[in-house]
């Protein structure tokens, strides 16, 4: 009885388009009898449509997979014996999709090994086993085990960055956020790694390195370390003057599934700012040690939430957008005013007309 096997792409492989290749193994009369092999054929299917492949190159699922009563006996011929390949289907409708092979032979004297697969069956089993449709059903071999898999997923995931809050009063302690693979209801590789960019106001990038906004750093990812099984990923290795008052930060975040596509083109991209300085306001008029006639109808002034304006309360030292020049803002009832009377009884004005 002839053997085959099949060897590439590797088992439980995850490939895209630019690792699938051809579809590959081995075959061998030697070890049950020896006559020769005449044949090898392979069995594709969709694991989950419960379609397989019948030979066509049309690119479209309806023309090239048979999901009917005849998907049991679409045998594909592929080329060479002892060392075989087969072309794949074009699968530009199947992202995301993971697929089971079956190997058959034939030799020269008519005995076919239907669909053991050497490379995941029971050593040294030489008759020849029957592979029936409940186990193409249940994507098994003749001898029980699991059938040869791969997984095709050539769409990369995608992630977004979702803490710390848009404005920060205090230190942040944690970037955090989601990530999803592409088709998540189908048969995605996975998420598997994180990387994250950070920009400063200033236009400096953080260093992974040296745990700080280094001007000699690049614009580029750093990997993080996550959990690989799970969403929300957090990236927590942060010193406690990582993020300073008065910048802007901006994060861009990067995730890379098990196939090996990398989220790229429309980055998720996530600002905040930390303020971490009480707002100064201050009166203007009337005039400091001025005066005011009776016809006085409003006190005016300014109030500034910026880091930049408050050492000197001084506008004109607040740098541009690129400096410590971002604030949370000050709402519409933040400034209050007193007025106190200086001579005579000291009275503070009660706010009536």
């Amino acid at each position: 009885v002839p053997s085959a096997a099949s060897t590439t792409p590797a088992l439980n492989a995850y490939l895209r388009a630019a690792t699938l290749g051809n579809l590959a193994g081995t075959s061998s009369d030697a070890l049950f009898g020896a006559s020769g092999m005449q044949s090898v054929e392979i069995l594709l299917k969709i694991e989950s449509l419960e379609a397989t492949w019948n030979g066509l190159t049309n690119n479209n699922f309806a023309a090239d997979w048979d999901g009917g009563g005849d998907r049991y006996s679409q045998w594909r011929p592929v080329s060479g014996l002892l060392s075989w390949t087969k072309s794949p289907p074009l699968f530009g409708e199947l992202d995301s999709r993971r697929f089971r092979v079956w190997v058959r032979s034939t030799d020269k004297a008519g005995n076919v090994q239907p669909a053991l697969n050497l490379a995941i069956a029971t050593p040294g089993l030489g008759t020849a086993v029957e592979l029936t449709k409940e186990e193409i059903n249940t994507d098994k071999n003749a001898d029980g085990s699991p059938a040869y898999t791969f997984t095709y997923d050539n769409t990369p995931p995608t992630s977004v960055v979702t803490a710390p809050a848009k404005y920060e009063r205090g230190m942040p302690t944690a970037v955090s956020g989601t990530a999803q693979d592409a088709f998540p209801a189908r048969e995605p590789s996975g998420i598997v790694q994180m990387q994250l960019r950070y920009r400063r106001s200033d236009g400096l990038y953080w260093s992974l390195v040296n745990s700080d906004f280094d001007i000699a750093n690049t614009d580029v990812f750093s990997f993080v370390s996550w959990n690989v099984v799970a969403s929300p990923w957090s990236f927590t290795n942060f010193n406690a003057t990582s993020f300073q008052d008065g910048f802007e930060y901006t994060v861009n975040s990067q995730g890379q599934d098990a196939s090996g596509n990398y989220e790229s083109g429309g980055l998720s991209t996530y600002t905040f700012i930390v303020d971490r300085s009480s707002s100064v306001a201050k009166a203007g008029f009337p005039a400091h040690n001025g005066f005011a006639s009776a016809a006085l109808a409003s006190v005016t002034g300014t109030a500034d939430d910026r880091y930049c304006y408050l050492p000197n309360e001084t506008p004109g030292l607040c740098p541009g957008t690129g400096g410590r020049n971002f604030q949370s803002g000050l709402s519409a009832s933040s400034v209050t005013v007193a007025v106190q009377e200086i001579a005579g009884s000291n009275f503070f004005w009660n706010g009536q007309s």
